[in-house]
């Protein structure tokens, strides 16, 4: 999807985490998850947690809606 767009919605931290809740979009030209492109616009979102320590990132979480990704791609 090489038009990626990513917005960001809400972002929160508290002691040493830091939530993001991300909405993207982005044309679907080449293959994905064995899907070859429609051309179709395809949208996903996810939350992202940091751990940080010393002000550099030290772990990371993604938890992403691969369900309806799935579903636009018409794998389910």
């Amino acid at each position: 999807m090489p038009d990626m767009h990513i917005d960001i919605k809400q972002i929160f931290a508290s002691d040493d985490r830091v939530a993001v809740h991300m909405y993207s979009t982005g044309t679907h030209q080449g293959e994905l998850f064995g899907v070859p492109g429609t051309g179709k616009c395809l949208e996903i979102s996810g939350i992202n947690i940091y751990r940080v320590v010393d002000g550099k990132l030290a772990e990371t979480w993604q938890l992403l809606d691969i369900w309806g990704l799935m579903r636009q791609l018409g794998k389910i």
